[in-house]
């Protein structure tokens, strides 16, 4: 309330050692959870330690305004690379902003491509819960109050483009459309077996008549195991698409394992 009336954008770091990062002074639900909560607004936050390290590669589809990718950043450290992947100009040109406030970070590289299962261009919908961008798709249930245009690239020319050589987590939130991006990565997940971090939008999913399990199946086809992460940080093995909407973390027997 104090910064939402002076107008004054909170400056603070979402975690200790974390990247340095603002959000608009208003009570939408990324300013509100993230200044409010920290790394605790996403349970997979605040253990995102325990998933990537030293040298890593992580790759944020759907980075928002830098929450994870800031997270991340001094996990993998300057030998590692951090990509924060947003088409959304308000949420890009807000995770640009963000990144600049953290000069040390040259390992974030930004991406201002949706990913999905082709390449091209499509409409980037304004979806209207909260006017967060935090929401915005390229799907919608009709609710939407404006668009963009926006690139549209996939994964697997991505990681063809910027040859990182790895890929030890994957993190992909991208409001429904998780399902496209990971018929897009096919080759990169087939290769490097990352730890995959996806959101669950079941509520989106159903309103439209979407299979909800999409994303789940088209991983569980590579042979991962399903898990969601509890409070204590333990995982709990999950053998089905929750309810509502959520992170799910996947991996593989004989892929990247969670630190202890």
């Amino acid at each position: 309330m104090f910064w939402v009336c002076l107008r004054r954008e909170p400056l603070f770091r979402i975690a200790p050692g974390a990247g340095l990062l603002k959000v608009p002074a208003d009570f939408r639900y990324t300013s509100v959870s993230c200044y409010m909560m920290r790394d605790w607004a996403e349970i997979d936050l605040h253990f995102l330690d325990r998933l990537i390290g030293p040298g890593d590669v992580f790759i944020d589809v759907g980075a928002n305004i830098g929450i994870y990718s800031l997270r991340a950043a001094p996990l993998v450290g300057p030998a590692g690379l951090v990509v924060a992947v947003e088409p959304g100009r308000l949420s890009a040109d807000r995770l640009a902003a963000n990144v600049a406030l953290n000069p040390d970070f040259t390992q974030i590289r930004l991406v201002r491509k949706a990913v999905s299962d082709r390449e091209g261009r499509a409409t980037f919908f304004h979806v209207f819960v909260g006017d967060d961008p935090q929401t915005f798709s390229l799907l919608t249930d009709g609710s939407h109050h404006g668009t963009e245009e926006v690139e549209v690239t996939t994964l697997d020319r991505l990681m063809a483009e910027l040859a990182p050589g790895r890929l030890d987590c994957l993190k992909i939130d991208v409001e429904g459309v998780e399902a496209q991006v990971i018929s897009g990565a096919a080759e990169t997940i087939a290769r490097h077996r990352p730890i995959i971090l996806f959101e669950v939008n079941a509520d989106l999913q159903k309103h439209r008549g979407d299979d909800k399990s999409g994303a789940f199946r088209a991983i569980e086809a590579f042979g991962y195991d399903f898990f969601i992460r509890q409070a204590d940080g333990r995982l709990l093995a999950r053998e089905s698409v929750p309810e509502g909407w959520g992170n799910l973390v996947a991996i593989h027997p004989e892929g990247r394992q969670p630190r202890a």
